[in-house]
């Protein structure tokens, strides 16, 4: 979807910041944390336990959802 691009995504949802290069977390309108969703796991701090707090949450992980399909496109409305 952004290859190739530079992408901004602004999300409350890790799962879709943990597919990105480099994630900004901000806080309060600061940058409270920088790096790669492995890098910040690791740091073990705000992310990450947002991160697992999502996890946790039965439905929120991973394939409950889609985010790299487009949608179906609605059908065309009936004339008649």
């Amino acid at each position: 979807m952004a290859a190739g691009r530079t992408t901004l995504l602004i999300t409350h949802e890790p799962r879709l910041a943990a597919r990105a290069d480099l994630i900004l977390y901000l806080e309060a309108g600061r940058v409270r944390e920088r790096g790669t969703p492995a890098e910040l796991l690791r740091l073990d701090g705000r992310y990450a336990a947002i991160h697992r707090l999502q996890r946790a949450v039965p439905g929120s992980g991973p394939q409950s959802e889609r985010y790299d399909v487009a949608p179906a496109s609605a059908p065309a409305p009936a004339t008649g």
